[in-house]
């Protein structure tokens, strides 16, 4: 009998690597188990097609001539024969149907089709992928009336399709709160949306890597949505510019007076480095009412960072991953101008500068720690902080003063983390014991820690977390 929990994802397709037969037909016979509404209420059915003929089964790549590949590709044809046995039977798809509330399918699939469909009145949330070269007339997009016309639906993602596909789906669900569009092709959209002239309702709108569109254009499009209080915009990707990423000053420029049009936005997240001079500023100044701001991968000039600290006081969350040019007093005026920052996801982290009225001259010209004198943490609110790219000197005052500051913290994640006794430059770790007491004697009130990819190679290290944090109740560690 398979364990299945209540919130059950059955990726067929793509994640079961079960190749051996007697596995796949304990499976198989397993389905009146698994489809029962009070086991599951989020199904995905993607990568499953019980249409494939035997060439695509037996399909074992075009490099047969390396011996490694021939061996990836053997596994691989093990694999695809098992699909099929592991296909759910459609009837028990069908039947238990009523009770999914997460759907994931693809476009076309085998359990969507014009006669027998999936009966879906609790549905609130929809990924469609489009797969390649679907044909994405009317007649075809049919199928997927019935998911779109469940009255609870909210949220839905749509993946790979093209105009035709992305206007009619949007012609049928008004009722939508949140839209994602990831890799699809834009091209001409926004002359169908004039057209088409639709009153969209949505609040939520997540615009990923899609084609066929320049980040003007996409910034224009926002005019439809005039209702967003969350807006993911990431880079186009006919508008990447490498020359521009190396000189801004070659940058083309960018109208973002439409950002005025979703002036009750509270959540933005920009992604990729396309915001050049006093983008950053045009943008937020058109968007005062926004409280949580994520900047992934940006390159900041120092009026636009300025912009940010100082105009938006009420900013509770900001994430700052990958960005460069990143400075301490940056980091300093942020929180310093945001003192109800709760949630703060901080890049290039060096403890060794941190407390140091020295810090910027010894940190050198990059000036990337977020060392000075003072105190590091005048948010008071600040309740979960995220660090990447940290490096710890084991300096037992610098180590108990750091720990002073983060007393408040109640979730804490740690990236890349890397233990450095600088002056026997040695990455490898031997903690002295008034480190480790010093930890445990604060009684920093953690509840969560995450230490993803990161140094802790010694059985001395992963005790003084332990030590430090002694009543955190989740711990995790991932090398």
């Amino acid at each position: 009998m398979i364990d299945i929990s209540k919130e059950i994802w059955i990726e067929i397709g793509r994640y079961l690597p079960l190749t051996d037969k007697a596995a796949a037909s304990r499976v198989s016979k397993s389905w009146s188990e698994i489809f029962r509404p009070q086991m599951y209420r989020s199904l995905s059915l993607r990568g499953i097609d019980d249409n494939r003929d035997d060439d695509w089964i037996l399909d074992r790549g075009d490099d047969d001539d390396e011996d490694d590949e021939d061996d990836e590709d053997t596994d691989e044809f093990e694999r695809r024969r098992s699909l099929k046995a592991l296909m759910p039977p459609k009837e028990a798809v069908y039947e238990y149907s009523a009770s999914i509330q997460d759907l994931k399918v693809d476009f076309p699939s085998p359990f969507l089709d014009s006669t027998n469909t999936l009966a879906t009145p609790g549905l609130k949330k929809l990924r469609v992928d489009s797969l390649r070269d679907t044909a994405e007339t009317p007649k075809a997009l049919a199928v997927l009336d019935q998911l779109l016309a469940s009255p609870g639906l909210k949220n839905i993602e749509l993946e790979g399709f093209k105009l035709k596909g992305i206007m009619y789906i949007l012609q049928r669900v008004q009722h939508v709160e949140s839209v994602g569009f990831i890799m699809c092709d834009f091209t001409g959209i926004e002359a169908a949306f004039k057209k088409a002239k639709l009153d969209l309702r949505i609040k939520k709108l997540d615009l990923r890597l899609n084609q066929g569109i320049g980040f003007q254009d996409l910034v224009n499009l926002l005019g439809h949505f005039r209702h967003l209080d969350s807006l993911g915009l990431n880079h186009a990707t006919d508008d990447i510019d490498d020359e521009a990423i190396i000189f801004p000053g070659k940058a083309p420029k960018i109208n973002m007076s439409a950002f005025r049009k979703v002036a009750g936005l509270q959540k933005l997240v920009v992604n990729g480095p396309m915001l050049f001079g006093n983008q950053l500023e045009q943008m937020l100044n058109n968007c005062p009412m926004v409280t949580s701001l994520s900047l992934f991968n940006q390159t900041f000039c120092e009026d636009g960072f300025w912009s940010m600290a100082t105009l938006f006081p009420d900013l509770t969350h900001v994430n700052l991953l990958g960005c460069d040019r990143l400075r301490a007093w940056m980091v300093k005026m942020l929180l310093d101008s945001c003192p109800r920052l709760a949630r703060f996801v901080c890049p290039q982290f060096d403890v060794d500068y941190m407390f140091d009225p020295k810090a910027y001259s010894r940190a050198g010209p990059a000036g990337m720690s977020l060392g000075y004198a003072g105190q590091l943490w005048p948010c008071t609110g600040l309740k979960s902080l995220i660090l990447v790219e940290v490096t710890w000197t084991l300096d037992p005052k610098r180590l108990k003063s750091f720990m002073e500051q983060i007393g408040s913290l109640k979730d804490l994640e740690v990236f890349q983390m890397q233990f450095v006794d600088r002056d026997e430059e040695k990455m490898e770790v031997v903690l002295p014991g008034s480190v480790r007491s010093a930890g445990r004697d604060l009684k920093v009130n953690l509840e969560e820690g995450h230490f993803m990819r990161n140094d802790l190679r010694t059985t001395k290290s992963l005790e003084w977390v332990i030590d430090v944090w002694p009543k955190m109740d989740v711990f995790s560690i991932m090398p």
